[in-house]
């Protein structure tokens, strides 16, 4: 994995899932509330096992997954391996002792699962139609 390529963490990590892609890319909320709720600079990574994820919805015809390919063609994109969630996991748990690490996601599972690593996580909150950040660590 690409850990080191992030560069020396002045900047927190904030690693994009696909779900958060499609959702920014479709304008559910507006990409200021990302530094709004991170209120600090950061570099915006998505895993290269993320958008593999995006192209094969691409190629079955999600229009929302085109979309958000383009967005994340912005992004920095870092080389990972296996599936979308677990590469998230591994490359959050990489950079969480020396870089501060959130991780973009809508996928409750896939949030429970960091939480319960101590990795905070940004969500769109729905309800709200907003995105909130979780700090609850165990």
């Amino acid at each position: 994995m690409e850990v080191n390529r992030l560069g020396d963490c002045r900047a927190v990590i904030l690693l994009f899932d696909a779900n958060m892609l499609i959702l920014l890319s479709s304008g559910a909320f507006p990409f200021s509330r990302l530094d709004e709720a991170v209120e600090s600079s950061y570099v915006a990574v998505v895993p290269s096992s993320v958008v593999e994820e995006l192209r094969r919805l691409a190629e079955r015809g999600s229009r929302a997954s085109k979309r958000a390919l383009e967005f994340a063609s912005a992004f920095k994109v870092v080389e990972t391996a296996g599936n979308a969630d677990d590469a998230l996991v591994e490359l959050a748990l990489g950079l969480k002792g020396r870089c501060r690490v959130i991780v973009a996601t809508s996928d409750a599972d896939l949030r429970r699962r960091l939480r319960s690593l101590g990795i905070p996580t940004l969500y769109y909150r729905e309800s709200r139609r907003d995105v909130e950040l979780d700090w609850r660590p165990l």
